[in-house]
């Protein structure tokens, strides 16, 4: 296993899982950053946990000694109040860029949004934004996952429209892969994903033809 270590914020979500397989098989070791419980994968070999908060400027530092590359996958839900977005979501980011400066992280990913434009540079680091698409895949419990496996049981859905309308959905094991490339790459600058290729929602529903 690599001596190279990357610490993942959200480390205990549905990315985080995707990301700790891609940088386990790239043998890198992994550190895990969560307020939640540690999930399962928390105990692969190579595998840290720190249960503990971006908001937390200390423990923030603390954690980042030793680590050489910064995921930084942690953010709070539009269903949460605007000051838990605005700690979350901008204080913990803020942290966690200070943080990595003082422990002289050399590369910080930043999992952002198709939505935010002008980002904001941190003196002193190498920086990458990545703003994917919707991603889904194995694990995530999602209004899209419901509606797929209705599919495959064969229950009706109902479609707005025609369904020609063409939306692109991204395989969250290849957001993982591209991350992890971005970090090996040493890319700077923003990179949005997506789907290669992508289809109308009557197609992505139905395949194999509609039923």
């Amino acid at each position: 296993m690599s001596s190279r270590q990357v610490l993942i914020t959200g480390g205990a979500g549905f990315l985080g899982v995707h990301l700790t397989d891609r940088f386990r098989k790239a043998e890198m070791r992994v550190r895990l950053f969560d307020f939640a419980e540690p999930p399962p994968w928390a105990q692969e070999p190579g595998v840290e946990y720190m249960r503990r908060d971006t908001r937390n400027l200390a423990e923030v530092i603390s954690s980042l000694k030793g680590v050489d590359s910064v995921v930084h996958a942690a953010f709070s839900s539009p269903r949460e109040s605007l000051e838990t977005l605005h700690s979350v979501n901008v204080d913990g980011t803020k942290n966690l860029c200070a943080g990595a400066i003082a422990q002289g992280v050399r590369r910080f990913i930043l999992i952002s949004s198709t939505i935010v434009l002008r980002p904001q540079r941190v003196h002193g680091l190498s920086v990458a934004i990545v703003r994917p698409k919707t991603f889904i895949g194995p694990s995530r419990v999602s209004a899209f996952e419901i509606i797929f496996d209705w599919v495959r049981c064969g229950r009706p859905v109902l479609i707005l429209g025609s369904g020609q309308n063409r939306y692109q959905l991204l395989d969250v094991r290849d957001m993982a892969e591209g991350i992890r490339l971005i970090e090996a790459a040493k890319g700077e600058g923003v990179f949005s994903l997506g789907a290669q290729e992508f289809q109308t929602v009557r197609e992505s529903l139905f395949p194999n033809g509609t039923p």
